[in-house]
């Protein structure tokens, strides 16, 4: 199945692109498409996306369709779908 990864900031930097699809196994979940993109593309993006032991960076935001999505969400992502993987945001004004 294909499924479209959007990157936000910089790690769309680091990824040399804004999105792509990628073609994945029908049970795959946002957190093994994050280590699967992160090992194709490599430096710099995996240390964007990854900690040392290979693991996700938890404090990136995953974002599947319109939802936010945990880390140890097991739903699998559906054909078509779109994951989004954005830094945390802040900001604001006074």
């Amino acid at each position: 199945m294909k499924v479209k990864v959007l990157y936000w900031a910089q790690i769309k930097k680091a990824a040399k692109t804004e999105n792509e699809v990628v073609e994945v196994e029908d049970s795959t979940t946002p957190r093994q498409l994050v280590k699967k993109v992160a090992e194709d593309h490599g430096d710099p993006l995996r240390g964007f996306l990854l900690e040392e032991d290979g693991e996700p960076r938890k404090h990136l935001l995953l974002i599947v369709g319109d939802r936010h999505v945990n880390w140890d969400d097991e739903e699998a992502l559906k054909d078509g779908e779109e994951l989004t993987i954005m830094p945390p945001i802040s900001g604001g004004s006074k």
